[in-house]
């Protein structure tokens, strides 16, 4: 068990390398930092591109008969070593934004998020639930690219290793959405509860979650909304490239959810600014080439949408939109009057996007099989696997439209 635990550590170790060499080669953007503040959404970023590239490269393997092994590293190992000796270093932004000191009840309520992604009871249920009769049998082939993933970089203990990569994942989910509400400038309080609501949800999730493809798609597309704010907000090129990577992914780990992948894609390229069409058209194709690369025969042009699934969406759907329509309503409500000596740039256009996504995703996967809406996590009966790559979305959502604005200035 020890061993398997270690090995499980240095694949992620690995997969977090990998990923940097990645997001070394996007374009320049805030993301990418190396200071005590800015390693969290640097590993979270990293971890995600590592999976996505090493993932999308066993698919080729396997489509192309060839073989598969740690030999995958090589091409990013030459490259990292290529990119050290040539080039001198990254660009980074001449002034970083004003930014609110944190709390000790905003760090706490974070640390607190973080645990319910990391407790060991979690861990060892969902082992445990990998190793029982009932669990997941590895060697199905109702198990995607993750386990497979496991299997090829050697861990000697694929269950107990997929189950702490699954928790990773999860971790990895909050710092994004984390990042995105401070980008978005949102009072720190506000994005600790936000982070504390979404680790709750993946929390009732289970094992669903964390064993299986369930924490990679969500992070795959809850990752993918959440960089998409830095591209509508700050016009972030390394976001924009990171939000089409990240949801192209979602399909590499998660093939039947294309539709809803597509649908973010489609959103992501009409809402982004017109005088960036070029840099959107090549990122959002090359998204979309690995999103049909990935999804292969799965796409089908008919939808067979059926009364079950429609019922469930709408249950989903309402209270999801209910709850970020109370939240801007308490926050228009308690509004402070804005300080005069700074204006913070509303979030209605992240929030529209973010809406937008949740919306056209959930709408697509009306067009999914049968089954993924008949099975349900144990502790949500009322989300059903064709829509759980999409509840990242709905404390993004309310965290942008009902968080307050950050006070980044003393009072008068």
């Amino acid at each position: 068990m020890l061993l398997g635990l270690m090995q499980a550590l240095l694949v992620l170790v690995v997969l977090a390398a990998v990923g940097r060499v990645v997001l070394a080669l996007l374009p320049a953007g805030a993301i990418g930092g190396h200071g005590v503040g800015e390693l969290p959404v640097t590993w979270a970023a990293s971890h995600l591109l590592g999976m996505a590239v090493l993932a999308f490269e066993v698919l080729c393997a396997r489509a192309f008969g060839l073989a598969t092994g740690v030999w995958m590293l090589a091409p990013w190992v030459l490259i990292a070593l290529g990119r050290a000796a040539l080039l001198p270093g990254a660009l980074v932004p001449r002034h970083a934004p004003r930014t609110a000191p944190r709390s000790a009840l905003a760090l706490g309520l974070s640390l607190v998020a973080a645990g319910l992604a990391t407790t060991p009871w979690w861990i060892q249920r969902s082992v445990g639930a990998a190793y029982s009769a009932e669990g997941f049998d590895l060697g199905a082939p109702r198990h995607g690219i993750v386990s497979r993933l496991g299997v090829e970089l050697g861990l000697a203990e694929p269950r107990a290793g997929l189950a702490l990569l699954g928790v990773a994942s999860v971790l990895a989910l909050l710092v994004l959405v984390a990042d995105a509400l401070a980008v978005a400038r949102r009072a720190p309080i506000a994005r600790a509860l936000v982070l504390a609501w979404l680790a709750w949800l993946t929390y009732l999730a289970g094992e669903i979650v964390v064993l299986g493809e369930g924490a990679s798609a969500l992070l795959a597309l809850g990752g993918g909304a959440a960089a998409s704010v830095g591209w509508i907000r700050r016009g972030d090129r390394r976001a924009l490239a990171l939000a089409a990577l990240a949801l192209s992914a979602s399909v590499v780990f998660e093939p039947v959810a294309w539709r809803q992948a597509g649908a973010a894609l489609v959103v992501l390229a009409l809402a982004s600014p017109r005088a960036a069409w070029k840099t959107t058209l090549v990122w959002c194709s090359a998204a979309g080439l690995v999103l049909v690369l990935a999804a292969g025969r799965r796409i089908a042009p008919a939808l067979d949408v059926m009364a079950t699934p429609g019922t469930t969406l709408v249950a989903f759907l309402v209270p999801a939109l209910a709850i970020a329509a109370s939240a801007l309503a308490m926050r228009v409500i308690a509004l402070r009057k804005p300080d005069p000596r700074e204006r913070i740039h509303p979030t209605a256009r992240e929030s529209t996007v973010i809406a937008a996504m949740l919306v056209g995703g959930a709408l697509a996967a009306l067009g999914e099989d049968g089954e993924r809406w008949q099975r349900f996590a144990p502790g949500m009966p009322h989300v059903p696997m064709a829509l759980l790559a999409l509840l990242p979305l709905v404390p993004l959502l309310v965290g942008l439209v009902g968080a307050p604005d950050e006070r980044t200035l003393p009072p008068a």
